[in-house]
C-alpha cells in the first residue's frame, strides 16, 4: 500500500460519512465479494487497525481503490460527498444534481 493510500485512509477512518457510507455497503450485499465485506464491516465498526496486515491489503485493493475510482461524478466530474455515496453507485455514479437532472428529464 503506497503512502498516500495510508494517508487517505487514515483520514477517512475519521469520517463519519464515510463509516456510515461502508455500514451502508456491507448491509446491503453483493457490493464487494465476501472476504472483502467482512473486512469493511470490521472497518465500519472502526477497528481498522486490528487488521493484519493481509486483511489491509486486502481492504485498500478490494474497498478502499474501487470506491475511490468513482468518487466523482460521470457527469459532470464533482467530487460526490460521503453522504451521497451509496445513492450514487446505486444511480450508475451521479451525483445529486445530476440524478435530480436526470429524474426530472426522464419524467417528462
Amino acid at each position: 500500500m503506497e503512502l498516500i493510500d495510508r494517508i487517505e485512509i487514515s483520514l477517512m477512518l475519521d469520517d463519519r460519512d464515510y463509516l456510515e457510507f461502508l455500514q451502508d455497503i456491507t448491509k446491503c450485499g453483493g457490493v464487494l465479494s465476501h472476504p472483502a465485506n467482512n473486512i469493511a464491516k470490521i472497518v465500519a465498526d472502526g477497528k481498522f487497525r486490528d487488521l493484519t496486515p493481509k486483511q489491509r491489503n486486502v481492504y485498500a485493493w478490494y474497498v478502499y481503490k474501487p470506491i475511490k475510482k468513482q468518487r466523482h461524478c460521470r457527469r459532470c466530474r464533482v467530487k460526490i460527498p460521503w453522504r451521497d455515496m451509496f445513492n450514487s453507485l446505486a444511480s450508475g455514479n451521479l451525483c445529486r444534481k445530476c440524478r435530480d437532472i436526470r429524474a426530472k428529464y426522464h419524467r417528462n
